[in-house]
């Protein structure tokens, strides 16, 4: 098989395994950042990069506070049945 055979299937193959996940990602600027009604800085950058595939979902996001990072995290599983939808997950503050 020739190099450029085995590049394109694996090219392929690469785009039909992305084609049922998502990723999507986000920046932000805040003037004034609060937490939970508590003053955290002044302005604060933040970003964030979530990924999901079938039921499964996981992301991550971070803001500048000044003193250092706020870094959230969450992942989970979901669906639905019929009309009834349920999701079961975990959600980290840092």
């Amino acid at each position: 098989m020739k190099l450029s055979n085995i590049a394109l299937l694996t090219l392929g193959a690469a785009a039909s395994s992305t084609a049922v996940a998502d990723v999507s990602a986000n920046l932000g600027f805040a003037s004034d950042y609060y937490y939970r009604g508590i003053f955290q800085a002044e302005s604060s950058a933040s970003g964030g990069l979530d990924y999901e595939s079938g039921g499964f979902y996981i992301g991550t996001w971070a803001a500048d506070v000044k003193d250092g990072l706020e870094v959230d995290g969450y992942f989970g599983y979901g669906g639905e049945v019929g009309d009834f939808g349920y999701s079961i997950g975990y959600t980290g503050y840092f």
